[in-house]
């Protein structure tokens, strides 16, 4: 389940880091900064244990260009999503007190959370299509049969 609280905290981090453009709440900011925070160490998190839940995965038939999409976009992010943490992080009251470069960091984050939500359909497209992280896919065959052929 470690996939879904980086989900969770981004989503939220960044909606609450919007919402305070509008508010300038102090106590907003920080709470949306923390979730951010801790969403992007998460996301980290989340592409390690991807990476390792791959090696299982990828002897689903069929499962091969979903999963590999999946993994890139998901290393991509968590290495956007750590970057984006950091700088903002970094320069709170730089980007508080310049309105140019909050709305570039704001549409910086609306670009990355479609990102995330592309990368969640495709890890949901995982499970829900393919089985994969069910108990179900540990009893797959590896091995393609002509019912299986037919069935495509």
């Amino acid at each position: 389940m470690i996939i879904h609280f980086p989900i969770a905290f981004l989503l939220l981090g960044i909606t609450l880091d919007a919402v305070n453009w509008f508010f300038r709440n102090p106590g907003l900011r920080t709470t949306a900064l923390i979730l951010i925070g801790a969403g992007a160490i998460g996301a980290i998190g989340a592409a390690i244990t991807g990476h390792i839940s791959e090696r299982i995965a990828e002897n689903i038939i069929g499962i091969e260009a979903t999963l590999e999409r999946h993994e890139e976009l998901g290393t991509i992010g968590a290495w956007f999503f750590g970057i984006y943490a950091a700088i903002r992080i970094a320069l709170i009251r730089f980007v508080e007190k310049h309105r140019s470069v909050t709305i570039t960091f704001g549409s910086i984050g609306l670009a990355l959370l479609f990102l995330l939500m592309y990368i969640g359909y495709l890890g949901g497209e995982l499970v829900t299509k393919y089985g994969a992280g069910t108990k179900v896919a540990s009893h797959i065959s590896i091995i393609p049969t002509a019912e299986h052929d037919r069935a495509d």
